[in-house]
């Protein structure tokens, strides 16, 4: 499973009609086979200069591709991602076993000591 995720910042002067149609197109997204969970957000801390993101789901790679070369997805961007936003960061991550990463081994202090003296 891929969880794709884009944070971004719209641009200074876009008029409730612009915005509207933006996040109406945005929509559609979810329409293409494959996605799953599509999720808008907006941002409610300070913490970072992106006002909203997009988050969405994929199987496996290539419904990751498939989403990424779609029409609808390549329309979208060329008719509103490009002209209206402007700032992103995009991250796409794969979930991890986080009990067995903490499960790793690692050295006690007395074998870091002995290790030390050697």
């Amino acid at each position: 499973m891929i969880t794709h995720t884009v944070q971004f910042k719209l641009k200074e002067g876009l008029n409730p009609a612009d915005i509207k149609e933006f996040f109406d197109e945005a929509k559609l997204l979810a329409s293409i086979h494959g996605t799953k969970n599509f999720k808008a957000h907006l941002q409610v801390s300070d913490k970072n200069p992106f006002t909203h993101s997009f988050s969405m789901e994929f199987e496996d790679q290539g419904s990751y591709e498939f989403y990424s070369n779609h029409t609808i997805h390549l329309d979208f961007v060329e008719r509103q991602w490009i002209p209206k936003v402007d700032s992103f960061r995009e991250a796409d991550f794969e979930p991890f076993d986080l009990g067995a990463w903490l499960a790793i081994p690692t050295k006690t202090s007395s074998e870091q000591d002995g290790a030390d003296n050697a």
